[in-house]
């Protein structure tokens, strides 16, 4: 069992939903739905009655008139949008032990400015009701506080440097736990009963080529999802850069244009503060959406192409940012094995069973092959990618690993030199160029050449086994072919909706091709 499955079974039995909740759910999830019964629950709690009233009253639905009464204010919601808030604003309060102000304030600072956008891009652009779209962006970090929960201080730190240097919280989740909170989230709300299509939708990837080819019941609540966290990122986390992309996926998805942007976002901030007011949440002082955006216009007329990587604002360099985030994310690595260790020695029985049912794991897809991590890669590649976007320069991603080579021949090179010792010195020789990202996994190593081009990267790759050969060379055997093949996918111009994915499976493709042949292979190709 790894640290997700880990993390979920204790999410089980530590994070229950309120009896309310979970009567709410039940009664509305019949066809014929009993209002009566339905209003006595609610009557039930007290608490959630005055939540609903108040949110009724808010400006999130405008009424010209003040609601008092919990009857006409049910009939009034009708019964999904009950559902949903009620599931939303009763969540369990063992979520929020132990998490700081400040971690609290950032939290729901992020979540009620991406439900309140989500509804609003819903009711505006989709002409759809915005419900399911704004319990969904209330819900999404609810890993987040788990993580916070039962990772501790190492999770925080990080969270704090992705915080300031306005990095993708994501990718260096996937990079240093091989999953990012969203997973966690969608574990937790199916052991929740929370509907399949709000389960999904958060799920999704947030990738503009995927959601637009999305066919599913979900893909409409996904893409809305989609917009409202790149508003969010946009005025809650004051990164100017999402402009581009936001109005890119935004005119993909629905035609957005600039004017109706401007409009959603001058609507947000009231009724986020109006929210907040309602619930008593705290919310970052430094909210000014309307500054923010135009702020961002004025980058992008500025600059009058895609605007990329490091804020105007910022003083260090993507190099200085990357080893900061790179430091927590390290030892937050350490602390999830250290985690994963303390759950087995509690109950070493459970994890000698197998591995439960991942939720919505397309994105931990099997290795790329039986000796590399395809999570761990992928996550490093992701953050090289967005590296290389920043800098516009060049990428390559190179794959290495023992050629299978028959068993006389083996012994004929080898002389005596086993794979153990190809492979530790092959490590070392690696590592001893700076700027080069080293991943392995029993026989096989990648290698992340940022800043190389295809060119660069195959005369890399030509210098890299001459120098294995000389290592291993001797007065028997002066050139001695080492039983290695190489496979190389790079690209010239990482381009804003280029992936990851797509650069490791093109190096896969290519060590596959050279693994069949002889032993020195190398197989490259240039992406675009």
């Amino acid at each position: 069992m790894d640290v997700l499955e880990s993390l979920v079974h204790r999410a089980k039995d530590l994070y229950t939903l309120p009896s309310v909740a979970v009567e709410v759910l039940e009664l509305t999830s019949q066809s014929n739905i009993d209002s009566r019964a339905l209003k006595e629950c609610i009557e039930c709690d007290p608490a959630i009655s005055a939540k609903i009233l108040r949110v009724v009253n808010s400006s999130l639905f405008g009424l010209s008139t003040e609601i008092i009464d919990l009857n006409q204010a049910l009939t009034l919601l009708g019964t999904k949008p009950l559902k949903l808030l009620v599931l939303g604003f009763n969540l369990p309060d063992t979520l929020f032990t132990g998490v700081t102000s400040e971690q609290l304030v950032r939290y729901w600072t992020v979540a009620l400015i991406r439900a309140v956008a989500a509804r609003e891009v819903a009711q505006n652009l989709w002409k759809c009701e915005g419900d399911e779209a704004f319990i969904a962006g209330l819900l999404e970090d609810l890993g987040i506080l788990v993580l916070l929960k039962e990772l501790g201080e190492p999770y925080a730190r990080m969270m704090d440097s992705v915080w300031h240097e306005h990095a993708d919280l994501s990718v260096v989740e996937r990079m240093s736990l091989g999953f990012d909170h969203r997973l966690l989230t969608t574990a937790l709300l199916a052991h929740w009963g929370i509907p399949t299509l709000l389960v999904d939708a958060i799920a999704a990837p947030r990738s503009l080529a995927k959601l637009k080819a999305l066919d599913k019941p979900h893909a409409q609540v996904a893409r809305i999802l989609h917009l409202a966290s790149l508003i969010t990122d946009l005025v809650g986390r004051h990164q100017l850069n999402v402009l581009p992309e936001l109005l890119e996926c935004g005119g993909v998805y629905v035609q957005l244009t600039r004017a109706q942007l401007d409009g959603i976002i001058d609507r947000l901030e009231p009724m986020v503060r109006d929210l907040a007011d309602v619930f008593s949440f705290q919310l970052l002082n430094e909210l000014h959406f309307n500054d923010i955006v135009l702020q961002a216009h004025q980058q992008m007329s500025s600059l009058a192409e895609e605007v990329s990587g490091c804020l105007a604002q910022m003083e260090r360099t993507e190099q200085q940012l990357s080893e900061i985030i790179l430091a927590n994310a390290r030892q937050l690595t350490q602390e999830s094995a250290d985690f994963l260790a303390g759950c087995q020695k509690k109950n070493p029985a459970a994890h000698a069973r197998q591995p439960i049912r991942r939720y919505h794991a397309a994105s931990l897809r099997p290795p790329v092959h039986e000796d590399m991590d395809r999570a761990a890669l992928l996550s490093k590649v992701e953050l090289a990618v967005a590296t290389a976007r920043a800098r516009r320069e060049e990428l390559s991603l190179l794959l290495l690993k023992k050629v299978d080579v028959a068993k006389e021949k083996e012994d004929a090179i080898a002389s005596g030199i086993d794979t153990l010792e190809i492979l530790t010195r092959l490590r070392k020789v690696l590592k001893e160029e700076k700027g080069i990202s080293i991943i392995s996994s029993n026989r096989c190593y990648a290698a992340i050449l940022p800043g190389r081009d295809r060119a660069a990267a195959i005369a890399y790759a030509r210098d890299l086994l001459h120098r294995m050969s000389r290592i291993f060379a001797n007065d028997a055997i002066p050139y001695y072919e080492v039983p290695l093949c190489i496979g190389i996918a790079s690209v010239a111009v990482v381009s804003k909706n280029f992936a990851a994915e797509k650069m490791v499976d093109a190096a896969q493709r290519c060590l596959y091709a050279a693994g069949q042949s002889s032993a020195g292979s190398i197989k490259s190709i240039e992406l675009y």
